[in-house]
């Protein structure tokens, strides 16, 4: 792992080491802040692709895993939370992969295809090495394209854009030596305004350089009260190579040979922890912007308890200042009681999950939540009495019939 500073037209290049990541899924549906930007240009000898996460989560975070008999190696970026974790990454082939949070497609899932239960991402550079292979396996499972679409790009140049369009699976190749996805579909794609500005600038000069895709992200990066970006990467998909950013500051640069990082096994970082400089807007975010509340909350029931979290959320979520203190949507609830839950700590997860109901009264998957970590701490009374209220919401889930039916036998 290498830093450097900005030196006029380009940023010192030593030989490599350690690592880089990270949106919003994921953002997800009913997040504030659903912005990301994915940029890529390709001469044909080089193939770069720059990405900015805008998102509100500061726990940023990177992973280096090592290729096994049946996974390529591969670094992925995202967040150290228990849901969507990964947003996206590069793997040993030069395969990148990262998503763009968009309004709701109308997607429906296809019963004919096979469910991918894993993470897409990680599925994806685990499985892949050309665009063409990601493709045929979107054409071949039953992947969630409700709310997000897939951007794509291999070393040989090849790109693509995965939606959903007009009632199937729809795929934007590249048209020129560029490509850009912002968060709309490909339809209304042109009209957005860092569209434009990064078409601009990417047709500017011919040749690709990590100037030219810095250029673009730095333009076109977020610094508003419900949005930061959080991160921001470039990758060199024919040398292996990743230039990673924090916070949208592009004075200081982390980056990583890709080859010599896995070469040292499986690994993971805290992405601020890998820079020197923190900037002012930095420190104003983590202290007066909007947050997701879930880190903090997380503390205070390490270190005092479910009660005192629980009030403490209360409290939280009353705080203002010219705008909303805290964030808490739904899918970040129930991250944090998952997370509780699958470390054994029951009676946090029984806590967070009864305040996501009461939260959000009118979502089973509340009530599923609560009732399976009812059921995993032998109350069986109250996993019955939470199973049958997330039936009730919703009559035709299976799994919740069958968990009920479990727990009534």
């Amino acid at each position: 792992m290498h830093r450097s500073s900005f030196s006029g037209n380009e940023y010192l290049i030593w030989p490599l080491l350690v690592f880089l990541i990270v949106s919003g899924l994921m953002i997800a549906p009913d997040d504030l802040a659903n912005a990301c930007t994915i940029v890529m240009k390709t001469n044909g000898a080089t193939v770069l692709v720059g990405n900015n996460e805008d998102f509100l989560e500061p726990r940023t975070k990177v992973w280096f895993l090592s290729r096994s008999d049946d996974a390529h190696g591969r670094m992925i970026w995202g967040y150290d939370r228990y849901l969507y974790p990964y947003q996206g990454g590069m793997n040993e082939h030069g395969l990148f992969i990262d998503i763009n949070a968009i309004g709701f497609t109308g997607w429906q899932n296809d019963p004919e295809k096979k469910d991918l239960s894993d993470d897409v991402v990680d599925y994806v550079l685990s499985k892949c090495a050309t665009v063409d292979q990601v493709i045929a396996e979107f054409h071949a499972h039953d992947i969630d394209l409700g709310w997000v679409k897939f951007v794509v790009a291999d070393a040989s140049g090849a790109s693509a854009i995965l939606e959903w369009l007009n009632g199937g699976l729809h795929v934007v190749h590249r048209d020129g030596d560029y490509q850009i996805s912002t968060n709309y579909l490909s339809p209304k794609e042109p009209t957005e305004p860092r569209y434009q500005i990064s078409a601009k600038i990417l047709s500017s000069q011919a040749q690709p350089t990590v100037a030219l895709i810095r250029k673009v992200l730095a333009a076109t990066a977020y610094d508003v009260d419900l949005a930061q970006t959080m991160y921001s990467t470039i990758c060199d998909l024919k040398k292996k190579r990743v230039y990673l950013y924090n916070f949208h500051f592009f004075e200081e640069v982390v980056v990583f040979d890709l080859a010599a990082e896995l070469a040292k096994g499986d690994a993971s970082y805290e992405i601020p922890s890998l820079f020197d400089v923190h900037t002012h807007n930095e420190h104003w975010f983590n202290h007066l912007g909007t947050l997701l509340g879930a880190r903090d909350l997380m503390k205070v029931i390490d270190d005092e308890g479910i009660e005192a979290g629980i009030e403490a959320y209360r409290e939280m979520a009353q705080q203002e200042r010219t705008f909303q203190r805290y964030y808490f949507p739904e899918w970040s609830m129930r991250s944090t009681g998952m997370q509780y839950l699958h470390a054994g700590q029951i009676e946090n997860a029984i806590g967070i999950f009864r305040l996501t109901t009461q939260e959000y009264p009118e979502s089973w998957q509340a009530y599923t939540d609560l009732a399976a970590s009812y059921a995993k701490n032998g109350d069986r009374e109250n996993a019955i009495l939470n199973y049958e209220k997330a039936l009730s919401m919703n009559p035709e889930g299976t799994e919740i019939k069958e968990a009920l039916s479990k727990m009534q036998g």
